[in-house]
């Protein structure tokens, strides 16, 4: 329809223009080349100029549209031309939005002599004038067409062509009223829809329409000002042509609209800042913030404006305002609200806290305007007084210079006697459309996410199983599943959920959304029922309630849910008089945990009860507060509220009764010493302790867990300003430091020794100088008493203490050392064979030989780790290599090395004498006895006799093997020293005994071997006589026999157990 109706508004022009027949204009729209054409042009916003013209080239002749020009033009044409800020040309703007021209050919159609030259130049001036109209609306101006004042100039010379240039100048001042009246015609509502593009307009649109009017009708007087308008209007009223009181009509009219828009501007241009202030907003606050200097603005307008007093043009602005509070809003909210729950929740609150700001700014407002109307027409009433406005005098000066002044009635200042009924419209009214129906569509929308935010919690009850068993999950996740795709299915029809110009798509998705969320919800109701029976406590079924917080609270699952909501309303008050009975019986003695202070601890015991009953009532009013809200929902709240006010009644008096005491108890227990002398508890002496009394203590730990949570109590003012400069904290601190000062000194003086007090003499002494002070002058307030903490913490713990602790370290470690010189299992070669087993001398050496080796590999780096340590010892004594305490120092510590290896030694030696005394042990050596020629000797042998080393010089290499350990240690005193301790070990009297009875024994033994081989000497014929010649002695019959009482006696009968031909020592 709208289609047909551009086409025929184009037809009727065609036809009336161009004279073309009915079949011709049919044949125009039908071809589908013209018809695109003309659609581009009608709605295609750059296309803007069509042409529409005859084409002979082609027979038979047919009329053509082109957006391009003929070339060559041989018959008339129409010129469309679209204003320009026109887009898209609809049947409803068709008229305002497009000028059309018809272009004749200036030529003699007749080729008539009779057709005058006044002709050609009447019909030149209304080509010019169509050309210069076109220009005008093509720049958005009206432009008053002047004739061609040369060949006018030409035609007034002949007097007999006056009548027919007057005529001309007629034409064109009935051109200038036609365009003047068109200028004139103004609705100020049309001008703004024209400006919207289909937006909602703000003022500032009304702004533009009053200024782009004072310029179109300023731009008109200036052409009239010109000089050759003037002599047009001044030969019009010369000639006394009828035309120029008419037009003198129109000037007026012009004058009038003139100062009504300079007026209006006026007014308007005080709210532009403001305006502007708005447009530019984009934060709640700042929106808001704009309102109070608005709408006062807007009330100084109204009543002093005539023109904004009328009623329609102030509800015109009001709207115009609220349109843009509506805008501003919108922003605030934004698109896309569902995709961001939370965040759109909070936009949507405060783009409705935002409009009920405006409307609630505007009603306060509008009672103060109500009341000045009804005044003004009351006091108009009784005076009855009908007034003209004011008179304002403007003047016009032609070309001719001749002045004229025009008395032109002006009614724009509104004066009590001009005064209008004009009432402010209501908050329904429907310059408040937009705003109304944004807040209902915003109250829709916070529906929408609310819901929103409800079903999609669903999700979560599913993947945490709350639902209460997998069947009813499933049931859930359907339920969510189904939410999901309604949800799809709204947004599919709503893009935009605050447009609220598109009203019935929305009605009708929202109306269906919201069938299916009743539906959904009767379906979750029943599950949550279910749910809800078998949750054994109270906190159970309010965990479960939070889970599905915002469903329980709907409106249908609240009805579904009514008589379980009921049962845990009552089991509420059950637990409220449970708790109301157990306060009552220990009501004035309350029980108190035995690791907390006594006021503390009662005071969490009230804390503990009270939370026993806030938290159920806390979260039942989350996720259900209407059920408290009846008569027994009342009884609740009062039972709830009486017990809450009694448990805060005795906090109040527990905590008053402490209070009063706080102060000076404080005061007398922070006047003690720091420290103290105690006796031991063996009696053997006194101790150091820290001067803190137990109840100062117990107070600190009060106001402790007072001030932490969960209490959070305030101090009393005068308990506080003593802590002011003893602060809590800080006596803790100083307590904690003091107690380690006082147990490291206590650590000192017992652990150190006799042989260490001289290299710590010096600071001991100053110890007990600077400790004089804690004990006698520093009290718990002493504002020196972190620098005392500093100055006995530097010298006992950091000084004293460590350096002492590291000495003794050292010494032990010392110790240990040396004591490892002598506790090894495999010292010598005596202390690990075997007692039933006797070795030839050649494993006794190689075993002697590895052990040495063994135990040099040992004792060689301890003696170096000795060393060491007594350096480290040296440098944390922090005294003097010459200094007495030093020298006795490296005394102990000489003596402590000697016994070591003294003790070393003493060990090997005695495991030698002691092997080599042993009774009915198998010997450790075995000797062998061999014939060698004729004679017997032993292997190896027993003395010194020959090359080969004797059992007398093998046991002296042992012997001085064990006393070489002595020279492996460096002297503390003389590490040049080159055989160390060797001399001290030596001369040891000890160890010259045990020696000496070791080398008594050997030659004891090797005496005894002697013996042995002049036993054997006694057969020697049985070696030393020839066995052949033997033999045939004895085939004579001449037997010897063997000797019947050798000379010398068989060895002793510990030899008896060696084997044939040997001998064992």
């Amino acid at each position: 329809m709208d289609h047909d109706e551009r086409l025929r508004w184009l037809e009727t022009r065609i036809t009336s223009s161009l004279h073309a027949r009915s079949e011709d204009v049919k044949n125009l729209v039908s071809n589908e080349e013209n018809r695109n054409v003309i659609s581009e042009f009608f709605n295609k916003e750059g296309k803007r100029t069509m042409y529409i013209y005859t084409q002979t080239a082609v027979l038979p002749a047919s009329l053509k549209a082109s957006f391009q020009p003929p070339s060559d033009l041989e018959d008339k044409l129409i010129l469309i031309q679209k204003c320009p800020e026109t887009g898209k040309v609809s049947k409803d703007n068709i008229s305002e939005e497009i000028f059309y021209f018809y272009l004749p050919m200036l030529c003699n159609e007749h080729f008539n002599a009779t057709y005058g030259d006044d002709k050609v130049i009447d019909a030149l001036q209304k080509c010019l004038s169509s050309f210069q109209i076109t220009r005008g609306h093509v720049d958005g101006q009206i432009i008053l067409p002047l004739p061609p004042i040369d060949i006018l100039a030409d035609a007034t010379t002949y007097s007999n062509r006056s009548a027919a240039v007057i005529h001309l100048l007629e034409s064109v001042m009935i051109g200038w009223i036609k365009q003047i009246k068109v200028a004139l015609r103004f609705e100020p509502s049309h001008e703004i829809m024209k400006l919207s593009d289909h937006n909602r307009p703000g003022p500032l649109a009304e702004v533009e329409i009053w200024t782009d009017r004072y310029k179109r009708l300023n731009h008109i007087m200036e052409q009239l000002d010109q000089p050759l308008a003037s002599d047009i209007l001044n030969d019009l009223e010369n000639a006394n042509s009828t035309y120029w009181h008419s037009f003198l009509s129109v000037r007026k009219d012009i004058l009038k609209a003139l100062a009504e828009t300079r007026s209006n501007l006026v007014y308007l241009n005080t709210m532009v800042p403001w305006f502007q202030k708005l447009h530019e907003a984009y934060e709640s606050d700042a929106i808001a913030s704009v309102f109070p200097p608005l709408i006062h603005l807007l009330y100084l307008v109204w009543s002093n404006s005539k023109y904004y007093h009328g009623v329609s043009q102030f509800h015109r602005l009001l709207s115009l305002i609220a349109n843009e509070v509506v805008n501003r809003a919108q922003k605030l909210v934004g698109k896309r609200i569902l995709e961001d729950t939370e965040e759109s929740y909070l936009r949507l609150k405060d783009a409705l806290r935002v409009c009920a700001r405006f409307r609630g700014i505007y009603l306060d407002k509008k009672d103060k305007a109500d009341s000045l109307n009804r005044s003004k027409m009351a006091a108009l009433s009784d005076t009855m007084y009908q007034g003209a406005g004011g008179f304002a005098q403007i003047l016009l000066t032609g070309g001719n210079g001749v002045n004229h002044t025009e008395s032109v009635a002006l009614t724009a200042e509104l004066t009590d006697k001009n005064w209008s009924d004009s009432p402010w419209p209501a908050r329904n009214n429907s310059a408040f459309v937009s705003l109304n129906s944004f807040m209902e569509r915003c109250n829709d929308a916070l529906e929408l996410v609310q819901t929103s935010q409800h079903f999609r919690c669903l999700k979560s009850v599913v993947d945490v199983g709350g639902a209460g068993g997998s069947s009813l999950n499933a049931l859930v996740e359907e339920i969510h599943i189904k939410f999901v795709v309604t949800m799809k299915d709204f947004l599919s029809v709503v893009t935009d959920v605050l447009d609220i110009d598109e009203g019935q798509n929305f009605e009708n998705a929202f109306f269906h959304f919201r069938s299916v969320v009743r539906d959904l919800e009767s379906r979750l109701a029943s599950i949550l029922g279910q749910t809800l029976t078998v949750c054994p406590t109270i906190g159970a079924k309010l965990r479960l309630l939070e889970v599905y917080e915002g469903i329980s609270c709907r409106d249908n699952v609240r009805a579904s849910l009514k008589s379980i909501i009921n049962d845990l309303v009552q089991s509420i008050m059950d637990e409220l008089l449970n708790v109301r009975s157990m306060f009552d019986y220990y009501n004035g003695n309350s029980p108190s945990h035995v690791n907390l202070p006594p006021v503390t601890g009662k005071l969490l015991w009230l804390y503990s009860i009270r939370a026993r009953i806030q938290e159920p009532m806390s979260k039942m009013r989350q996720v259900s507060p209407d059920s408290l809200e009846d008569d027994f929902g009342w009884q609740v709240r009062h039972t709830y509220s009486d017990l809450i006010n009694d448990i805060s009644r005795c906090e109040s008096e527990i905590l008053n009764k402490w209070q009063k005491t706080i102060q000076a108890d404080l005061r007398n227990k922070l006047k003690k010493h720091l420290l103290i002398f105690v006796t031991a508890e063996d009696g053997n002496g006194k101790i150091l302790q820290v001067n803190l009394d137990p109840g100062l203590l117990l107070l600190l730990r009060e106001i402790q867990y007072m001030s932490a949570p969960p209490l959070n109590i305030n101090l009393p003012d005068n308990a506080r300003t003593l802590l002011r400069s003893t602060d809590v904290y800080t006596i803790r601190q100083i307590a904690d430091r003091l107690e380690t000062i006082a147990s490291k000194y206590n650590a000192i003086m017992k652990n150190m020794s006799y042989f260490e007090r001289p290299l710590f003499q010096e600071k001991v002494d100053k110890i007990h100088l600077l400790l004089q002070s804690g004990l006698d002058n520093l009290t718990w307030k002493s504002v020196e008493a972190p620098d005392f903490i500093e100055a006995m913490t530097s010298l006992i713990c950091s000084d004293v203490h460590r350096h002492l602790s590291i000495v003794q370290l050292n010494s032990q470690e010392i110790n240990n050392v040396i004591a490892s010189w002598s506790t090894s299992q495999r010292l010598d070669v005596f202390s690990i064979r075997s007692l039933d087993h006797s070795y030839s001398i050649e494993e006794v050496q190689l075993s002697h030989s590895s052990l040495r080796e063994a135990y040099e590999g040992n004792v060689i780096p301890s003696g170096q780790r000795i060393h060491t340590l007594v350096k480290s010892s040296f440098e944390n004594c922090q005294i003097s290599r010459a200094s007495p305490a030093w020298s006795d120092y490296i005394n102990y510590l000489e003596d402590l090395v000697k016994r070591g290896l003294k003790e070393a030694t003493m060990s090997s030696l005695r495991s030698m004498y002691n092997q080599l005394t042993a009774e009915n042990a198998v010997p450790v050596l075995t000797i062998r006895l061999e014939l060698i020629g004729e004679e017997v000797t032993f292997t190896p042998p027993l003395t010194k006799d020959t090359s080969i080393p004797s059992i007398q010089e093998i046991s002296t290499s042992w012997l001085d093997s064990y006393l070489r350990r002595a020279s492996l240690i460096k002297c503390l005193k003389d590490p040049d020293k080159t055989n160390g301790y060797r001399d001290d070990i030596e001369n040891d009297l000890e160890i010259i005994v045990i020696v000496e009875k070791i080398k008594d024994t050997i030659e004891e033994r090797i005496e005894e071997a002697k013996k042995c081989i002049a036993w054997y000497n006694e057969y020697s014929f049985l070696w030393t006589q020839d066995v052949q010649q033997s033999f045939q002695s004895f085939l004579r019959g001449k037997i010897q026999s063997m000797p019947e009482s050798p000379t010398v006696s068989r060895p002793n009968s510990r030899y008896d157990k060696s084997v044939t031909h040997s001998a064992t020592v």
